[in-house]
């Protein structure tokens, strides 16, 4: 949680979200990549 600044700032400056970037990058493709592996799988059309 030693991002907890960055990740406040991150929404205004671009150049400091590089770390900021990455966690929450980290947190959104998971879920997502997880769901589209399933929608494949059950032969559904990714949203």
């Amino acid at each position: 949680m030693e991002t907890s600044k960055p990740v406040d700032g991150c929404q205004r400056p671009r150049v400091r979200c590089e770390p900021g970037q990455h966690d929450r990058l980290k947190i959104l493709p998971e879920p997502q990549a997880e769901r589209r592996q399933v929608s494949k799988q059950a032969g559904l059309v990714p949203r």
